[in-house]
């Protein structure tokens, strides 16, 4: 694992717009204390050979993991059960015989988890409901990204602030922050944590 150190700037978008009602997903009642400056990991894919079709598959759930993710930054609900049904599709069509052993046990693990966030998401046009389920969904996505890799660097970005100061994560094909738990009441809260490189 590659170290880059890298100031924390982002982090101090937090504090705009704090006195905003944020109801629909718990903010907290106090802001938290300025974060330090953090280092942010380079992580690279666990699995070195992956098969084409593979690495297809997972661009096309990153890529509407993204709309999804997108969409709760503008909040805009309404779409993302579609989304959440097109992710579904592909995981339904995956052919597992490109996967080695190794890979296939991995992968197993986190399309099982993500066939239950998927499903959640599909049921509800709630903004705040969406957003709870985001947190899992964005945890999952990311470990098959590590795992298999994708096509350019992968974000995770995180809001301290989000649920009440517990804190969650998300992903971005930028390091430009654009948190979808507070949208733009809080655009800019939060901070690159890891990148996944290529």
């Amino acid at each position: 694992m590659i170290i880059v150190f890298l100031g924390a700037t982002a982090l101090a978008g937090c504090g705009e717009n704090a006195n905003k009602d944020h109801s629909h997903n718990s903010p907290p009642a106090a802001m938290p204390a300025p974060q330090p400056k953090k280092e942010v990991r380079t992580l690279r894919a666990t699995f070195a050979q992956v098969d084409p079709h593979i690495r297809q598959h997972i661009q096309a759930l990153v890529a509407q993991y993204l709309r999804i993710k997108d969409a709760l930054v503008a909040a805009e609900p309404a779409g993302v059960p579609a989304i959440a049904e097109k992710m579904l599709a592909e995981l339904r069509g995956v052919d597992k015989s490109y996967l080695s052993f190794p890979q296939k046990e991995a992968y197993d693990r986190s399309a099982a988890d993500l066939r239950k966030q998927l499903e959640k998401l599909t049921t509800t046009t709630d903004l705040a409901a969406q957003r709870v389920i985001l947190e899992p969904l964005s945890q999952t996505v990311f470990q098959l990204a590590k795992d298999f890799g994708y096509q350019t660097n992968l974000y995770r970005e995180y809001c301290p602030m989000a649920f009440d100061n517990r804190g969650a994560a998300w992903l971005s094909d930028s390091d430009s922050i654009r948190n979808p738990y507070f949208g733009d009441e809080m655009l800019k809260c939060g901070t690159v944590t890891d990148i996944l490189n290529r």
